[in-house]
């Protein structure tokens, strides 16, 4: 209405000012506009196509310039689609305000997107399954699944970013901000994956999820912060490296080993094998790792029921934690343990045997409440050096 996005209720008796109800027995559609506004004064627009393009079997396809916006999209739809293809480049498109996703690959490969955004989505931004050699760079998938949250759906499907089982891919300078649901999802058998340059900020839930992956999956030089659940939540994942990131003012925990699945078998897509999928084989280094009130924990795990179990065991072997600055101002206790113990850096320490040349200090970072992540020159950090372009990624502007 006026370029106004109405919210669809779910009975005639539930409307109020600027929501709609679709009556599909009596094949109507009801709009309530303001008490102040003349439904002869406003223009009304409604969606009908879905999707704006699809594409089956296509190879060397260009997309530049171009905006997808307004398609009526049902559940579990995206506005373009390309399937089955290959040689594909998009760059400088647009993919906005679409009723459930904006852009998706699936069994594609030799796929190129850059500098284009899938913003304010109804559920997803940009969905992949089952695809190799992919490059994503500077894009954004913010402000998406306010049509899922509208009705509680948070999870499972919904992100500003989800692929699943793709080989071989970079993703650098991606930004997603604000979106009601995860920030970011790669979710189960994704192989050789490397995000750098990321900005993922204020999500509802999760900032990254890494689920059921057989790896490497690397996370380098992002900052993931003010997320409304975890920062980096890694499940059933293997070489896992996170290396020189800021993770800041996540609301429960910024780093998360989850094993509340022990075991998932996971088949990889291109050598159809079997794996067992358990977490394992992390590097965890050069990282800011900061909560800023006493309930957001730094590292936490529940690998298993106990410090004792085999599967906590096996994790801490395998896992490699080194030159990172850990640092909650009200509480030393930030690791979580398997069963529920809170320990300080010292007992991390010795439980263990990592983190031995690592800091529990202030990393003394200009404004960060504010997004301002540079060091101060009196900061700890080691090599500060190597952080003083971590801001300058595209990540950090608005597209």
């Amino acid at each position: 209405m006026n370029g106004y996005a109405m919210q669809q209720v779910l009975s005639r008796a539930a409307l109020r000012d600027k929501t709609f109800f679709v009556d599909e027995i009596e094949h109507s559609l009801y709009v309530r506009t303001t008490p102040e506004t003349s439904i002869t004064a406003v223009n009304i627009e409604v969606s009908l196509r879905s999707p704006l393009l699809s594409a089956d079997g296509v190879t060397n396809i260009v997309l530049r310039g171009l905006t997808f916006q307004h398609a009526n999209t049902p559940y579990h739809t995206q506005t373009v689609r390309f399937d089955h293809s290959s040689q594909i480049l998009i760059e400088d498109c647009r993919f906005d305000w679409n009723n459930w996703g904006g852009l998706h690959f699936e069994q594609s490969r030799n796929v190129t997107v850059r500098r284009s955004a899938a913003n304010h989505n109804g559920a997803v931004g940009m969905v992949a399954g089952f695809g190799k050699n992919f490059l994503f760079e500077e894009n954004e998938t913010s402000y998406n699944n306010w049509r899922g949250a509208s009705g509680g759906f948070t999870g499972w499907e919904v992100a500003g970013l989800k692929h699943l089982f793709i080989h071989d891919a970079l993703y650098r300078a991606h930004r997603a901000v604000a979106n009601l649901a995860s920030g970011m999802w790669f979710d189960s058998g994704n192989v050789n994956i490397t995000l750098v340059d990321a900005r993922i900020d204020g999500n509802m839930v999760d900032g990254l999820y890494v689920e059921a992956n057989h790896g490497p999956i690397t996370v380098h030089k992002s900052i993931i912060c003010h997320n409304g659940r975890w920062g980096v939540l890694v499940a059933n994942s293997r070489k896992v490296t996170v290396e020189q990131n800021i993770l800041y003012a996540n609301a429960a925990c910024q780093l998360v080993e989850h094993g509340g699945r022990s075991v998932r078998t996971i088949e990889d897509s291109e050598t159809k094998e079997s794996v067992r999928l358990t977490s394992g084989d992390w590097s965890v280094s050069h990282n800011i790792v900061v909560g800023t009130s006493e309930t957001e924990k730094l590292f936490c795990s529940n690998q298993g029921s106990s410090e004792d179990s085999a599967s906590w065991a096996a994790f801490r072997r395998s896992l490699v934690s080194e030159e990172n600055v850990w640092f909650n101002p009200h509480t030393p206790e930030v690791f979580a343990l398997p069963g529920g113990r809170q320990v300080s850096l010292g007992t991390w320490r010795a439980a263990l045997g990592q983190d031995a040349n690592s800091l529990f200090a202030d990393p003394r970072l200009v404004d960060p409440a504010q997004h301002q992540f540079r060091l101060l020159p009196e900061s700890p950090v080691p090599r500060k050096e190597e952080w003083e372009t971590l801001t300058d990624s595209p990540a950090f502007r608005v597209r």
